[in-house]
């Protein structure tokens, strides 16, 4: 028998002077424990920020801890088990601990030797044949990162100060996309993308997207009043808009706890009739209110309504960070939220921006509810690359500057790792979620309140104390006490409630009974046929890029991006189908991506690339 053991870190702000870090590790098969926040088990309770150099050495004595565990055999409950880690958490961390570089570099992703001249790839693969688009960080890869990082400062001079030193070290690094180890050494090549942060990114950069169309459009005002009304549905009211769940804790059979299993019974039977009750009043509420229907995120409204007030921002993304509970709210009724973006004289490619927004958020909350689930099957897996690609899709087509690596992670990261789970274990991405976790560590802080030093900044007996409750309720009252094993799901659907309902089409818009989709999903079929074939239908190609060059026939958006490329075909003399990257000096390369308005950071090989990438849209 295998047990897989699953480790992480939080960090969570205490007062604005105290900040405290936690890890804890939790086994995957042991049944429906898995995502009960009761079952997480504490590692370590420290106060200090999540990168200190103190977290560094305790993770680092974890990691040992880890290899030691991993090369044994265990007996447990008469059985010969072994161990195998896994770690998790959200990219940041992940990072930091793998000593890898952040987001803002020329490779910016642990997961695949993806760069910025190559993210928008429609299509692409992530695998070890030559004729994937991306390769993984494997062990022996990161090893040899090293040696060359190694031998490279080695070579350097030893009349350079040590903070030449660490930038030329840098710099090489982001040139060679060099990947390391860091102290989470051999586990480093089994990182994955974090399903719950990865979705609360991809909502955080989808409502960037909406806000500043809602600008440009001037539709401000109805915008943010949808984003903060209510959830409601006004005079339908023969629907409701909340859908009653199933009992959240179901209990096993165990005959060793007799009586009181089954009183363990009847006492929920009562809560699940009074949860039935108050569900039951609180949809007629839902049924009876009047107005406009919303999206419930008013305390995100607010800070929208003030970042737009100032106009020196106005047009810069939200300095707001989406927590899950809002996301998933966002997934289910963000289409809400573009019909206030139809305006009047509305032209043809802002119409269809407005059509490729709502599949764009209808795709995401599609994929959001396949890649958090822990039981699954072979045809969902399938289902997740799918919506992901066609999220992916619809970004590089109509919103192609606001590729980055969180669209490419949910794109092509995550449905590459939830097949490789499923193909290892037979269980869903949702077993990587930290939401479980964060519930654990979230009570963590509540048990503080029950601590005589729960504000003291001395680290002397506060948590010696939340150890010690925390080990009475994980350990010594199961044993002693023995309950059936309870289980509290955190999966929430992401489609809108009202969806099964014939009424309603499957983007939670209204239609006609007998028709199969609403009228903004029938007008989309362009859009989604566009991102099925990865390129702009004819229509579309003429509606983005009415303007074109007559020297090569390459199609551009507007005069000024002509302005540039005839610029380069005069100073070049090719046009761009005869235009070979890989012969080309750096300076030209530059050059070229310059009057293309693209980054000219990395080494000749990124350039070269990304060039490639470039005239290949320009076909």
């Amino acid at each position: 028998m295998k047990i897989i053991l699953f480790f992480s870190s939080l960090m969570m702000e205490l007062t604005s002077e105290l900040t405290m870090s936690i890890g804890s590790m939790v086994c995957w098969n042991f049944g429906d424990q898995v995502r009960s926040r009761d079952f997480q088990y504490l590692l370590h309770c420290v106060s200090v920020q999540e990168k200190d150099q103190l977290m560094h050495d305790l993770w680092e004595q974890h990691t040992e801890e880890m290899k030691i565990l991993e090369g044994n055999i265990l007996t447990v409950c008469n059985k010969d088990c072994t161990v195998e880690f896994q770690p998790g958490a959200d990219m940041s961390w992940q990072s930091w601990a793998a000593n890898e570089l952040n987001q803002t570099a020329t490779y910016p992703s642990p997961y695949a030797n993806v760069h910025k001249g190559n993210m928008c790839t429609m299509g692409g693969t992530i695998g070890f044949s030559d004729s994937d688009t991306w390769k993984p960080f494997t062990l022996e890869k990161r090893k040899s990162h090293v040696e060359k990082v190694r031998n490279f400062m080695s070579s350097l001079p030893s009349s350079l100060t040590e903070k030449n030193r660490h930038a030329r070290k840098l710099q090489f690094m982001a040139e060679n996309g060099i990947r390391q180890l860091g102290w989470i050494g051999q586990f480093a090549d089994r990182l994955r993308p974090e399903p719950m942060h990865c979705e609360i990114n991809a909502g955080q950069h989808y409502i960037d997207l909406l806000y500043l169309e809602a600008v440009m459009r001037k539709k401000f005002d109805p915008f943010v009043s949808v984003l903060a009304a209510p959830l409601g549905r006004g005079d339908e009211d023969d629907i409701d808009e909340v859908q009653p769940q199933k009992s959240l804790v179901k209990i096993s059979s165990l005959e060793s706890v007799g009586e009181r299993a089954r009183q363990q019974d009847l006492l929920q039977q009562s809560e699940e009739k009074l949860r039935q009750h108050l569900e039951k009043a609180g949809n007629g509420s839902v049924r009876k209110a009047s107005g406009k229907r919303g999206c419930g995120l008013g305390y995100l409204a607010s800070i929208v309504r003030e970042h737009y007030s100032d106009e020196s921002n106005r047009h810069n993304k939200l300095p707001v960070r989406l927590i899950g509970n809002q996301a998933i709210a966002l997934a289910r009724y963000s289409y809400r939220l573009v019909d206030t973006l139809k305006c009047e004289n509305e032209t043809e490619a802002q119409k269809a921006k407005r059509l490729a927004l709502g599949k764009i958020g209808e795709y995401l909350r599609n994929a959001g509810g396949l890649f958090n689930r822990i039981e699954t099957n072979s045809a969902q897996v399938a289902r997740l690359k799918e919506v992901c690609e066609m999220y992916f899709n619809l970004i590089s087509l109509f919103f192609p500057s606001s590729v980055n690596v969180t669209t490419w992670t949910v794109g092509y990261a995550i449905p590459c790792h939830a097949n490789l789970l499923f193909k290892l274990y037979k269980v869903g991405y949702g077993i990587v979620s930290l939401q479980a976790k964060e519930a654990k560590h979230s009570g963590v802080k509540d048990d503080l309140t029950l601590t005589n030093r729960s504000t003291a900044i001395t680290p002397i007996g506060k948590w010696w104390q939340v150890m010690r409750s925390n080990y009475v309720r994980s350990f010594y009252l199961p044993e002693h006490q023995p309950m059936p094993s309870s289980y509290t799901s955190h999966y929430q659907s992401r489609s809108p409630p009202h969806c099964n309902h014939s009424k309603f089409c499957k983007c939670g818009r209204d239609k006609d009974r007998h028709e199969l989709t609403c009228d903004v999903c029938l007008s989309s079929i362009e859009v989604v046929t566009s991102a099925n074939k990865r390129e702009l239908t004819h229509s579309l190609l003429f509606t983005f890029k009415p303007v074109v060059c007559k020297q090569c026939n390459t199609r551009f958006a507007d005069n000024v991006l002509l302005s540039s490329h005839l610029k380069f075909c005069n100073f070049s003399g090719l046009t761009s189908s005869k235009i070979k990257p890989g012969t080309m000096t750096v300076p030209a390369l530059k050059e070229a991506l310059r009057l293309r308005l693209l980054s000219v950071a990395g080494n000749k090989e990124v350039l070269v690339k990304r060039l490639e990438g470039a005239l290949a849209g320009e076909g």
